[in-house]
């Protein structure tokens, strides 16, 4: 493809060069410019990766996407940081990638993508072709694809719970952070909404779970334990709930689940207190995303201190 069509420069790749987090804000930050290289035929290079990308190979090889500096073999010699310590003490010292950097204005090469997270001018639109992409590797899926084909035998109604606590404790001065006590209440409340059905609940969590706690409940039983594996279960759930993240948010967005986000003493009354992730924003129903960026900075401002 030319780099210009219908009077419109098109440049010839784009370098995602920021490191955006864990693995959901990275596809958040990757999302748009993929869409943009299948849309125009071209590819998207990103620097730096999270280690969950090994969970990922659709994405790490395809013909519009690449990480250029992901070796195995040098990755078992330092390790994913190690080696990344070493692309970042060169990048952009390196004179003409700096030089690069300096003209990106009228480029448009060089992209911090977590910053493009809330441009959708392409992935909403091309969500069947990203779909495969962004799919994790097929032992994952299979584990995954047989929990669920028990549980739709005994036609389970399977709601996603996302158990975020850990490092939510301080984040946001603890503003996410519920205990357990509080998720059993908001399931009981799914049980009493879903009364015709058949509820099963997939817990999803960095942590260990007192299970004498959530044993009350149908809980799926998991077969394999990472984070790959419970973001593609929770984009096969019938509804999510949990605490606001770009993991849930994924998840809803690649699997279409309605996801209700929770706010610390909300009580869920009906299923219109759920809808899907249409794009990183919105859900279906119109309603706009609790943004955590506007609100850490009306704290600011009325002097709380908080860290992103």
């Amino acid at each position: 493809m030319p780099l210009f069509t219908h009077n419109l420069y098109v440049p010839p790749f784009r370098v995602i060069h920021d490191e955006a987090g864990q693995t959901c804000n990275r596809f958040w930050a990757y999302v748009n410019h993929v869409a943009w290289a299948v849309k125009h035929h071209r590819k998207v290079y990103i620097i730096f990766w999270d280690k969950s990308i090994q969970d990922y190979d659709a994405l790490r090889k395809n013909e519009y996407v690449s990480f250029p500096f992901y070796n195995r073999r040098w990755i078992e010699k330092y390790g994913d940081e190690g080696l990344q310590d070493r692309i970042r003490h060169y990048w952009p010292r390196n004179k003409i990638i700096a030089k690069l950097l300096y003209l990106n204005k009228w480029l448009d090469i060089f992209h911090y993508g977590w910053s493009d997270r809330h441009i959708d001018d392409y992935y909403p639109m091309m969500k069947d072709d990203l779909y495969p992409l962004f799919l994790p590797n097929l032992p994952i899926r299979e584990a995954v694809d047989t929990l669920f084909a028990s549980l739709h035998e005994k036609n389970a109604f399977i709601v996603g719970v996302h158990i975020r606590r850990g490092d939510y404790k301080r984040w946001f001065n603890g503003r996410f952070y519920y205990e357990h006590n509080q998720y059993v209440k908001w399931m009981k409340q799914i049980v009493e909404i879903y009364k015709e059905k058949n509820v099963y609940f997939y817990l999803s969590s960095n942590e260990s779970l007192p299970m004498d706690l959530y044993g009350q409940f149908n809980i799926c039983k998991k077969t394999m334990e990472s984070a790959s594996y419970d973001l593609y279960a929770l984009s096969l759930c019938d509804r999510i709930i949990g605490p606001t993240s770009t993991f849930s948010r994924w998840a809803s967005f690649m699997g279409n689940v309605p996801l209700c986000f929770l706010r610390r003493n909300m009580k869920i009354t009906s299923d219109s207190s759920f809808s899907p992730v249409i794009d990183y924003d919105h859900f279906a129903n119109g309603k706009e995303i609790f943004s955590l960026t506007d609100f850490y900075h009306r704290a600011m401002r009325l002097g709380i201190k908080m860290s992103l």
